[in-house]
């Protein structure tokens, strides 16, 4: 058995306590950006093309917009982490979600000290 003379019942369960806190916080807010992201997702007609060209604000009166393929990378990529989330709210609450792996799609977004800085290419 390992020993750490430094834990208590009562640091870790504080320590969880405010994670838990934190969580249940962040994925409220995740919540409310995925339907505000469906929203416009749904309105330009559910294409990748379109939500980049939305999202990147791209659409002008000069003629038809178009999104660079980068740019069209990066809406799918936040497209899919925000999904992701919101499928880890969907869990919360007892919906059954697929055993597909949604950590791929988050670190895309996850902070790049993290985990490297994938959102630029």
């Amino acid at each position: 058995m390992t020993y750490y003379s430094d834990w208590t019942f009562e640091s870790i369960s504080d320590a969880v306590g405010k994670s838990a806190n934190n969580l249940l916080q962040q994925l409220f807010l995740v919540e409310e950006l995925y339907q505000r992201l469906l929203t416009i997702y749904q309105t330009v007609g559910g294409s990748d093309e379109a939500f980049a060209i939305e999202i990147f604000g791209l659409n002008d009166d000069l003629g038809s917009p178009v999104a660079t393929a980068s740019q069209v990378q990066k809406a799918v990529d936040l497209r899919e982490a925000i999904v992701a989330m919101h499928n880890l709210y969907e869990a919360l609450n007892g919906v059954s979600i697929s055993a597909s792996n949604k950590a791929d799609a988050l670190r895309k977004f996850a902070e790049p000290t993290i985990v490297g800085d994938t959102r630029r290419r």
